[in-house]
């Protein structure tokens, strides 16, 4: 589950799901094909692909959950 206020992308290079920021994802469309993720990688974002190899270690790890409530 991608975290509230990110966005998802998988890089074609490595197939891996990293995350953005809505700002970087919007300064990513402006300058075509180079999205720059919360681990600070430049990805090339892939079209139509199986996000099977998981998320980027460093990516992921810059998110601080939320907590859930519920009953």
């Amino acid at each position: 589950m991608t975290p509230r206020g990110m966005v998802e992308i998988v890089d074609t290079r490595t197939g891996q799901r990293h995350l953005l920021t809505p700002d970087a994802a919007a300064t990513g469309q402006q300058t075509p094909g180079r999205y720059h993720t919360l681990c600070g990688t430049e990805i090339l974002p892939a079209a139509l692909v199986d996000p099977g190899t998981g998320y980027c270690w460093p990516c992921r790890s810059t998110v601080i959950p939320t907590p859930r409530t519920g009953k």
